[in-house]
């Protein structure tokens, strides 16, 4: 008799068992949607931006020039004694951009009342060199006769001094790619700034180098922009070889999203600024550079996905 019993024990123990791990188990797969975590990265709007960088450069030397383009006449005749008149041996270069970027937002989290968030940044932009000129002189005097004696010819100048003017602007044309790492305050307020920091790879092509030469003589009006306006110029544009270049810099930038405090929604659209610090690395046409500073400031409006509620 308790030998039976203790087999109706046991049974029930054991159905008591499966009895819990069914419930447990039911009730974990009711739950499954409700326990499972949201995505860590996830596509949360895109931007479009407009702006500019600005970078300092050393000069194009004649003698490298000559290298790159020996079908150019008036590179060629470029004497290595022509004096450089330019702003000096390094000067700036303006580089206007448009591009889109997409955002892939983090979860957010606090620190203390503080809501922060971060995003991964990827960005598709095109741009233009505005211009890098160099300008060159080289001084010489008008002859007005020559005679010959004893087989020999001597020429005598007494036409007055002059200076044959050699400038060189070289232009182009990029498109690249960047990622960033942001970390933002709360964006869900009106107002919220961010930092972080974005490398980049760029290809630079449709180089040309339009070479210009000019007389210019005593008295005459000096035209302080572009050689070709001169009397008398001759222009002479040739191709350059297209290269890669790549950067690093920082983004300091702010978020002006519109918000209604009333229906307490962060809607979709924003603007955005930023400023960028940092440096470009760059194989020029062959030539290595060391790490140029660049600077620059980008504008734009930024576009979330959807609508979120401010009072999380």
């Amino acid at each position: 008799m308790h030998y039976l019993n203790r087999i109706k024990i046991t049974n029930l123990k054991k159905l008591f068992c499966v009895l819990v791990f069914l419930t447990t188990g039911n009730a974990l797969w009711s739950q499954r949607d409700t326990l499972k975590e949201e995505p860590y990265v996830y596509f949360n709007g895109t931007s479009y931006i407009a702006g500019f960088m600005i970078n300092e450069f050393k000069e194009h030397d004649p003698p490298r020039l000559k290298q790159l383009v020996p079908q150019n006449s008036i590179l060629q005749s470029n004497p290595d004694s022509a004096k450089n008149i330019s702003n000096g041996s390094s000067t700036g270069i303006f580089r206007p951009n448009i591009g889109v970027n997409f955002h892939f937002k983090t979860r957010d989290w606090k620190l203390g009342s503080k809501r922060f968030s971060s995003e991964w940044r990827v960005g598709l932009n095109i741009g233009s060199t505005y211009r890098e000129k160099s300008r060159y002189s080289v001084k010489g005097e008008t002859p007005v006769d020559t005679f010959y004696s004893n087989h020999t010819n001597t020429v005598i100048y007494e036409g007055g001094a002059y200076d044959q003017h050699y400038q060189y602007i070289i232009k182009s044309k990029q498109v690249y790619v960047d990622i960033s790492k942001t970390y933002h305050s709360n964006q869900l307020k009106r107002f919220s700034i961010y930092t972080g920091i974005n490398v980049g790879i760029s290809y630079s092509f449709s180089n040309s180098i339009e070479a210009v030469t000019a007389e210019y003589k005593e008295g005459q009006k000096k035209h302080p922009g572009q050689l070709k306006f001169y009397p008398g110029a001759v222009t002479e544009k040739t191709n350059l070889p297209s290269y890669f270049y790549y950067q690093a810099t920082v983004p300091i930038g702010f978020i002006l999203r519109v918000v209604s405090y009333k229906k307490q929604i962060a809607k979709r659209m924003a603007l955005t600024g930023e400023v960028r610090l940092g440096y470009r690395f760059d194989d020029d046409f062959g030539q290595a550079y060391k790490p140029t500073f660049i600077g620059g400031l980008q504008l734009g409006c930024k576009m979330y996905l959807f609508k979120e509620p401010t009072n999380r």
